[in-house]
């Protein structure tokens, strides 16, 4: 190896061990709540209405999928399991979960069974042993490069016909929040996020069939209505609810895709029965 090579690797791995303390320290801090895994800075009510969001895309996207005792699910970038009980209540046994935050995966462990620790750069999955899997702003943690590399190992452990949801923070939204509110800059969990192109294009292998895609542009239209009225119930009930039809998940040429400006956004693939190898 390189010593250009040495000093890139022990760069990244220095990266991922100062993220892997400032996760300890927030989940030691936080604890196993919404709070702790998705935008400290906003109101509870606030988070609790893009945990919903996030449910409702992760029923949407999962449903074809059948549920035999052959079929496991990935939950990547698990945290301590915010979601998982959404994809049992599908009627799904088998769900593994992925996180390199030993606190969060024990938690996972007693809660909801299987949990691994790792990186999600390096999912230690067998080939084909995965029927779907999900990944909820996780992959943005690791950087591109290595998301690309994380997603193509992925790609190997993935079987024909599986299905995966990438959720991540829209990196166009992210950097006009730093200007504005400059104390995000020194923030080590505020991550950049990815862009449309690199989300809806440059992550994804070759051979992955784009199903649908999408972003919260409705809530973060929305955002400073929702954060002026989170103490008022009933009208931040009103608002949530036209979020949420706004931005429901859909297939269609309506659907402008990862194109939209948001807070979040997503895309969904299959991996096809006669996929190319990964890139």
């Amino acid at each position: 190896m390189s010593q250009s090579k040495k000093e890139g690797t022990s760069h990244e791995f220095d990266a991922e061990s100062h993220l892997r303390s400032d996760w300890a320290a927030r989940q030691h801090a936080l604890g196993n709540v919404p709070q702790a895994v998705l935008l400290r800075n906003l109101p509870p009510r606030l988070n609790l209405l893009i945990d919903t969001w996030h449910r409702s895309l992760l029923r949407w996207s999962l449903a074809p999928l059948e549920r035999t005792r052959s079929t496991w699910i990935a939950d990547l970038g698990c945290g301590y399991g915010r979601v998982v009980n959404e994809v049992k209540a599908m009627g799904f046994e088998n769900i593994i979960g992925l996180d390199y935050e030993a606190g969060f995966c024990r938690q996972y462990q007693l809660d909801h069974g299987h949990a691994v620790q790792g990186s999600i750069a390096q999912p230690p999955f067998a080939a084909g042993s995965l029927s779907g899997a999900y990944a909820i702003t996780a992959f943005m943690y690791v950087g591109l490069e290595r998301a690309i590399d994380g997603i193509g190992m992925l790609d190997a452990s993935l079987s024909p016909g599986a299905r995966i949801l990438i959720l991540e923070a829209g990196a166009e939204f992210n950097g006009l929040s730093r200007y504005i509110f400059r104390q995000k800059r020194t923030q080590s969990l505020a991550v950049n996020g990815f862009s449309r192109s690199e989300l809806g294009k440059t992550l994804l292998p070759d051979g992955w069939r784009k199903i649908a895609s999408g972003s919260n542009a409705g809530m973060t239209m929305l955002l400073p209505l929702l954060m002026t009225f989170h103490r008022w119930p009933r009208v931040f009930n009103a608002l949530a609810k036209a979020a949420m039809h706004l931005d429901r998940p859909r297939v269609g040429f309506r659907d402008r895709g990862v194109r939209s400006f948001g807070l979040h956004r997503w895309v969904l693939c299959e991996k096809p029965f006669n996929s190319a190898p990964a890139r």
